[in-house]
């Protein structure tokens, strides 16, 4: 069974992958959601940890939860849900007292269980804060850029419906709120790459078109790579 606790490293690799997916906040829902399970999972480890040392004979005796014979008495859940809660209250150092150590394995685990959970609070501050502070080039690019525009129809007194088409129009042009410097990563590939590169961008539109699903695939290219987007929003007529 200890196997199966590598499918945790596949979760992390994945955790990351919807971190680098998503941005804005749906990257923070994602990263609240990772610190909330790996805050479980170390809760988790400790109680069973805590009910290891304290069964038959340490603080389960005190809180009523074997009988005479050392069998446990109730359900298997009432025993987790009881270590769980020592363990939770004991990380986040609140510890009520109503569950405590008595003997010298328990009180062992109980400093254990009040350093790691300094540890993790401290390192859960930390990716918060970090969340919070950074983004991406792309994301702060693009708030740079409507920051500016916004400052532009102040100081210059654009109408309110003239504001909202320029609004709308940078939400059309940049759906994802990130910005790419495009041209210098163009120019920075060969003439070949960037064909091809152009031809995966705008297969959707040579789908659509019968003339172009006609001819050959360096054909498509050639088409792709004279190609020029673009954007405009509704009720501007194209010229």
């Amino acid at each position: 069974r200890l196997i199966k606790l590598l499918r945790l490293h596949r979760l992390n690799r994945r955790i990351k992958q919807l971190e680098a997916l998503h941005g804005g906040m749906s990257r923070i829902l994602v990263i609240s959601i990772k610190l909330l399970v790996i805050l479980f999972m170390s809760a988790h480890w400790i109680c069973c940890l805590w009910f290891w040392v304290g069964f038959p004979d340490g603080w389960v005796v005190m809180q009523d939860m074997v009988d005479s014979n050392g069998r446990l008495q109730g359900s298997m859940y009432f025993a987790w849900i009881t270590s769980f809660y020592w363990s939770i209250t004991t990380m986040t150092t609140i510890g009520y007292g109503d569950i405590s150590a008595g003997t010298s394995r328990e009180r062992t685990v109980a400093v254990f269980a009040m350093c790691a959970g300094c540890g993790l609070f401290a390192w859960t501050t930390g990716q918060i804060t970090h969340t919070l502070t950074s983004s991406s080039q792309c994301s702060t690019r693009f708030r740079e850029a409507v920051l500016e525009l916004e400052e532009f129809i102040e100081c210059r007194g654009i109408s309110q419906e003239l504001r909202d088409q320029m609004l709308a129009y940078y939400e059309l042009k940049f759906p994802s709120q990130r910005i790419f410097d495009e041209p210098a990563i163009m120019s920075a590939l060969p003439r070949e790459l960037r064909r091809k590169l152009m031809l995966e961008l705008f297969d959707d539109m040579m789908q659509l078109a019968p003339i172009c699903t006609a001819c050959d695939v360096d054909t498509q290219r050639e088409i792709c790579y004279r190609l020029r987007s673009c954007n405009t929003t509704q009720g501007v007529q194209i010229t």
